[in-house]
C-alpha cells in the first residue's frame, strides 16, 4: 500500500499526509516511521541504516523527492531509488510520499504506488478575511482529498477539519535528504565502472551506434 499525495506549494500535502498516517496509527496501532517530526509515536528516520532497520510499518516520507535527492536522474541515482522500493517491499514497509508532481518521483517509485491523493485546501473566510459562521459557530479551514488510481479513476472522497492536524507536526520544518546514500551511488558507478570495462575488453561496440 504505497500511496502519493501530490498538490503545488501550500496545497496542504503534508497535512494530508500527517492525517492519513495519523489514523492509520489512532484506528489500527501501525507502527509509524517519518522523515518529519510527528506528534504522536513514530520513529525518525534520517539515515539509509535507519531505513534499512525499518519493519512491518508505515513510512511517511515527506518532500521524497527532496529527501532521496532523485531531482539527480543518474543511473547511480536510480541504483539508490531501486534498491530503496526493493527493501521496503521486503521488510513490510508501506510508503506514504509527498510531492509537488508524480513526475518528480522516480519512476520505479511511481509504478510501485497504487493510488494518488489530491488534497485541495478551503479556507472557510468570507470576502474580507473574516472566519465564516455557521449556526452562531465559527467554520473552520477544512481539506477535501481526492484518491485517484494510477490511471485516473476516483477511487474515494474524504474530509476533514484542518485545525486538529496543524499541531501533529511542524509546518515549518525543513527536510534533509536522507543521510548515507553517497557511498551507495559510489558502489554503482564502480559496478558501472567495472561493466564497462569488461565490456570493452571482450571487444563490444559501446559507442551505442550499433
Amino acid at each position: 500500500m504505497n500511496k502519493g499525495i501530490c498538490g503545488d506549494l501550500s496545497a496542504c500535502k503534508t497535512l494530508a499526509a500527517v492525517f492519513i498516517v495519523y489514523n492509520l496509527w489512532r484506528k489500527y496501532n501501525a507502527r509509524i516511521y517519518s522523515n518529519c517530526w510527528l506528534a504522536f509515536p513514530h520513529e525518525r528516520i534520517k539515515s539509509y541504516s535507519q531505513f534499512k532497520a525499518m519493519r512491518n510499518g508505515v513510512f511517511l516520507a515527506d518532500e521524497i523527492s527532496m529527501y532521496l535527492d532523485s531531482y539527480d536522474s543518474t543511473s547511480k541515482t536510480a541504483a539508490v531509488i531501486n534498491r530503496i522500493c526493493r527493501e521496503a517491499g521486503k521488510n513490510g514497509i508501506s510508503i506514504i510520499w509527498t510531492a509537488q508532481h508524480s513526475s518528480m518521483v522516480h519512476k520505479r517509485l511511481y509504478n510501485i504506488t497504487s493510488s494518488f491523493y489530491l488534497p485541495e485546501k478551503h479556507l472557510a473566510r468570507d470576502a474580507e478575511g473574516r472566519q465564516l459562521l455557521m449556526n452562531g459557530r465559527t467554520f473552520p479551514d477544512y481539506c477535501n482529498l481526492y484518491e485517484l488510481s494510477r490511471f485516473g479513476k476516483p477511487i474515494s472522497f474524504r474530509r476533514f477539519t484542518c485545525p486538529p492536524i496543524f499541531p501533529l507536526y511542524r509546518t515549518r520544518e525543513k527536510i534533509e535528504p536522507m543521510e548515507g546514500l553517497e557511498k551507495y551511488r559510489a558502489k554503482s558507478v564502480l559496478r558501472e565502472h567495472k561493466a564497462y570495462e569488461k565490456a570493452k575488453n571482450l571487444g563490444l561496440d559501446l559507442s551505442g551506434n550499433a
